[in-house]
């Protein structure tokens, strides 16, 4: 994509992350902003029983679900919640709705892929 003008990018990355900048955390963001924001805008995959974020690792990013669904594991090895996209189809947020999902906080518990997923960071 490097070989397209800087703004055809823009306009392309808005596009393709056009679902995730139209949460409401985005609304207030300036065409600007969001535009800006879709370029940074990484996607990564998982297959069920994939470790995505172990106890103890340092998360440096705020994940949103896009598909899939995502189990947040204790110590114990004991599920205490499920991830995963609502029925009304809004992404869910791994970050800004769970206390122990931070940006750039240690993790309290793992996070398991249980369906294959996506996530946005």
């Amino acid at each position: 994509m490097q070989q397209f003008p800087e703004e055809l990018r823009g306009d392309i990355a808005l596009h393709l992350n056009r679902e995730m900048l139209s949460l409401t955390i985005f609304t207030a963001a300036s065409p600007g902003c969001r535009k800006s924001l879709a370029q940074l805008i990484q996607t990564c995959f998982a297959t069920p029983g994939e470790n995505l974020v172990h106890r103890g690792d340092v998360i440096k990013y705020i994940y949103f679900v896009c598909s899939g669904s995502l189990e947040i594991l204790d110590e114990e090895g004991t599920v205490v919640a499920l991830l995963g996209r609502s029925p009304d189809k809004i992404l869910q947020n791994i970050g800004l709705t769970s206390a122990f999902f931070c940006l750039t906080k240690k993790s309290y518990e793992g996070l398991t892929g249980l369906k294959n997923c996506s996530l946005h960071y």
